[in-house]
Order: structure tokens, then sequence, then C-alpha cells
């Protein structure tokens, strides 16, 4: 499957290769195009523009040698050699270079399944190989003000080879300097995933991309962001376990801050395309050490406090539960978690849920961390057991 990307001028006149060399959220425009054209099925991307052969080598290749890139790619300047390529039978996509697109929207271009009025505004439509110098003229005034387009498409006289035209809504256009601020907003904003729990979508999101917008632009990696959250999370364990009101106040913020550190360093990983399998584990290991290491730190808090030992067994019994949950669920978690950005997933999510910060909060507020280890030291084995009864049942 081929699609060929058209870069397109700048409109204030900057040089072309500059300017797809610009970063958004710390990757180049143009890599940030070819990363998502590849995850969106796209495998062989064609980049044109004439001034790519200019003396002294073409810059942006370099962009291609990053080891991010899963597929191949071309460059082409001379429009013969670009219509020879459209003109094949596996060239599929012509796509607008000077709009930020979505790997979604790719996917769904390819496959036929965009909803007609998402089309639209996308200003997706289908023609012949035969019109693709209409098709560039159309991609250098598409970012006009959103008027009539200059060039409507005719009947595609042959079936069997339709192009699919992709030029991208206004709202991700980049044709002047300020688009690039404008990108990078849309796409921080963008940063959480369908699976969110309703606390993660309201509450956590909102501060965890402030982490994100101080560290996207950085060298700090994604797999970094969560060592500091397993720092940061286990550290508000020890807190917790000195067993004083103030102190306990400490560990339940840290805890969040944890938490949104979480939430962080997989925005990071989707915005800079570094989602690993080794990060994956790495995240879910952490999500899980933190969350013992706060039970038991919470029991024995709460057991030096009161004097009363049964606290203790709370907290042990506690991470019991957590423990045994994630062994029954050892497969489908990491299986779930290295899926699809916008996949919804069940167990993971469950298991991943962190809703329950924010309960231990107000119980740290009110100075009732006792009631919330004896309920958690419940809840967890509830939990585990309802997961050994499901796995029985589907046995």
């Amino acid at each position: 499957m081929c699609g060929v990307l058209i870069l397109v001028s700048p409109a204030d006149g900057s040089d072309v290769r500059d300017w797809y060399l610009r970063k958004i959220v710390g990757v180049p425009f143009l890599l940030l195009n070819v990363l998502n054209l590849h995850q969106g099925g796209v495998e062989r991307v064609v980049i044109y523009h004439p001034e790519l052969s200019s003396p002294g080598g073409n810059p942006l290749t370099p962009l291609t040698e990053d080891s991010r890139v899963q597929g191949a790619v071309e460059w082409v300047s001379e429009f013969e050699t670009l219509d020879r390529i459209v003109q094949e039978n596996s060239c599929r996509l012509v796509i607008n270079g000077a709009a930020l697109h979505d790997q979604a929207d790719i996917a769904a271009a390819l496959d036929g399944s965009l909803e007609p009025e998402h089309a639209r505004t996308m200003g997706c439509f289908e023609t012949s190989p035969g019109a693709v110098r209409q098709v560039m003229d159309y991609f250098d005034k598409a970012g006009e003000a959103a008027v009539e387009p200059v060039w409507t498409p005719g009947p595609v006289e042959n079936t069997d080879h339709r192009l699919m035209v992709v030029t991208g809504s206004p709202a991700m256009q980049v044709r002047r300097a300020e688009d690039f601020k404008v990108q990078r907003e849309r796409l921080l904003t963008r940063g959480g995933m369908a699976s969110d729990s309703f606390m993660d979508r309201w509450v956590s999101r909102h501060f965890s991309r402030q982490f994100t917008r101080l560290l996207i632009d950085t060298s700090v990696t994604p797999n970094q962001i969560t060592w500091m959250h397993l720092v940061v999370g286990v550290g508000s364990a020890w807190f917790f376990y000195q067993g004083t009101y103030g102190l306990g106040m400490i560990g339940a913020v840290l805890l969040m801050i944890s938490a949104w550190l979480d939430n962080t360093d997989g925005e990071v990983a989707r915005l800079r395309f570094q989602q690993s399998r080794f990060g994956m584990i790495l995240d879910v290991i952490g999500d899980n050490v933190v969350h013992w290491a706060v039970f038991l730190g919470i029991g024995w808090g709460v057991a030096r406090t009161m004097g009363n030992d049964i606290y203790i067994l709370c907290g042990l019994l506690s991470m019991a539960g957590a423990v045994m949950s994630l062994w029954l669920l050892r497969a489908s978690v990491f299986q779930e978690r290295g899926g699809s950005e916008y996949e919804s997933s069940g167990w993971a999510d469950q298991l991943a849920n962190r809703d329950f910060l924010y309960f231990l909060f107000v119980m740290a507020l009110v100075d009732q961390l006792n009631i919330f280890i004896a309920i958690t030291a419940v809840g967890s084995n509830v939990f585990a057991g309802y997961v050994f009864y499901k796995k029985i049942k589907s046995a």
C-alpha cells in the first residue's frame, strides 16, 4: 500500500526544508506525518517536492532514518517520476503535507470507513490517478480560509484504481509559523485514552498534561518518567508508614502526583511514537509496586498510630489481593496494555484503575486511613476472587 505525501511550500516564504524540520511535541513536523501514515496502514510513503534535489543534498533525508520509522520511504523531486508512481495500482492515497494528519483518519481513509460528514470536514474525496497535478494545485490553496475548493474532482474513469485525496481539516493545517503552536496544543489535549476512568478523564489528565507540556520538548524519555512515578509513589508509602496525620497527607499528595506522572509517561510515549513492550511492562510493574508499597505503608502506619496490629494484617491482605489479581490477569493485562492507543480494554483497565487514590486522599484528609485500609483489604480480595471465579468459569 503506497501513499504520496505532497509537501507544500510555506505561506510566509520560509525554506521548505527548514519548515518541515521544525518540531511539534519534540518530533519534526515531517517525521510526525510519516509515522502517522505508517501506523495508519501506509506501507510505502513517497515524499514529493520539486526543491528536494537542490544542490547540497536533501537535509530531510535523515528524518526517515529514525529508528521509529518502520516502513519504506522514498523521495521524489521530479513530477514525471511522481506521476508514474501515482499511476501504480499500489498507490491509494495522495496526502497534503501541509497538514498534520492523524493515524486514525489515515486508516479510515484506506479502509473506506470515514463517515461522510467527517470526510467532508477532512477534505477527503476520491479522484483518478491522472488528476495529481490538479490535486497539487488544490493543496496549495487548501489552507486559505476554508472557502470553495479551487478544483472539483471529476468522475473516476478506472474504478479499479481510485485515489483517495486527504487534504486535512482547517484545524490541522500548518501554513504559518503560529500554526506549530496550534498543532502542539491540539496534540497535547488529545493525550488521553478512550479507556480512561472517570477521574482520569476529568482530573488526572488535567494535571498530567501540565507535566507533559514541561517534558515533551526535553530529552527525558517515557521510561525515565515511569521511574519518576515509581520513586515518588514508593516515597509516598514511606510517609504513610510514619503514621501521623501531617505525613499521611504528604503521602496522599505524593501518591496523586505519582499517578499523574504515570499518565504522563504514556502521553509522552504516544506523542513521540516511543511506545515499546519494555516500557509497557515497566509501567504495569511500576503501577503495582506503588500500590503494594502504599497498602503496606498505610497498614503499618495506622497500626502504629492506633496501637492495633490488625491493621498490619489489613495492609498485607490488601497487598495480597492486588498481587493475586495481577497474577491471575498477567496474560490479558500485558496483551491489552500493548494494544492500540484507542483500543478499549477490559481487565487491564480495572486492574490499573487509580480512582481509589482520590478516595484515599479524602480519607487521609479526614484522618480515617484506618477505614480506607480495612475497605481495601476486603475489596482487593473480593476482586481477586471474582477474577478467579471468571477464570474457572471460562476454562
